[in-house]
């Protein structure tokens, strides 16, 4: 396994995860999870990993994820997973394999399940939203589909970012090309890193043009502003990784 970051995203040749981390509800400190391209997948599976202060020993910083036991959470119960993805799709549209999968019979159900279960996740922590300082928290969400992996790491810290690694696995051979990858919904004004691209400066600069996140370190939050929604998509286009917005 190697990791990625959006400064490494660029090459439509190599074989890398195509990811985007959405931070759309602060006071629940809930996340969601697009992971694109993966369109023929039959069967996906998820799972859930605390990751532990040593593993983000970088970051110099006390870090974990805790329940309201006060347990490391490791992986979602079966019962876990179909409460919530019954929360966010038509439950029509999901049949419920063995332990943590799910039979895709609607090309949206991917991004659904991710959203569903980092949502699921994130509600289950014990952290202190109303303090202007909360506790770092960090998770790694593992979507596997027909025997493709997509490790995503996810941390919030006292800025309430969220910050996104994604890993490529063994295995996982999949090339980028100048197309859509994904539909997406982006609720916007954008925080990239620094940088703010507001819903007022989109609309100067023309909605459909193309966002580009290589521009940008890979901290990234996206937040709410006047509970606007843009379509967009994640697209490559001369050779970078970037939002669409149509």
């Amino acid at each position: 396994m190697r990791q990625v970051n959006l400064n490494e995203l660029g090459n439509p040749t190599e074989r890398i995860t195509k990811t985007l981390i959405k931070k759309f509800n602060h006071a629940k400190t809930q996340l969601s999870v697009f992971a694109g391209g993966i369109t023929n997948a039959q069967e996906c599976s998820i799972e859930i990993q605390a990751l532990q202060p040593n593993e983000l020993s970088s970051r110099n910083e006390s870090v974990g994820i805790h329940t309201e036991k006060g347990n490391f959470i490791t992986s979602l119960s079966h019962s876990d997973l179909d409460a919530a993805l019954k929360m966010h799709t038509n439950s029509t549209d999901i049949e419920s394999g063995k332990s943590n999968s799910i039979t895709r019979s609607h090309t949206n159900i991917l991004s659904n399940f991710g959203i569903a279960i980092a949502s699921n996740v994130f509600k289950a922590t014990n952290v202190e939203t109303n303090n202007s300082t909360p506790s770092d928290i960090g998770v790694r969400v593992l979507i596997t589909c027909d025997d493709r992996t997509i490790a995503v790491d996810v941390f919030i810290g006292e800025t309430l970012k969220a910050q996104m690694s994604a890993e490529l696995i063994d295995g996982y051979d999949q090339s980028i090309t100048d197309e859509t990858l994904g539909d997406i919904e982006v609720q916007l004004s954008a925080v990239l890193d620094t940088k703010e691209l507001s819903l007022a400066e989109l609309k100067e600069n023309g909605l459909g043009e193309f966002i580009p996140l290589n521009d940008y370190p890979h901290n990234i939050t996206l937040r709410l502003e006047d509970q606007q929604m843009l379509a967009g998509s994640i697209i490559t286009q001369n050779n970078n990784l970037g939002i669409k917005i149509k």
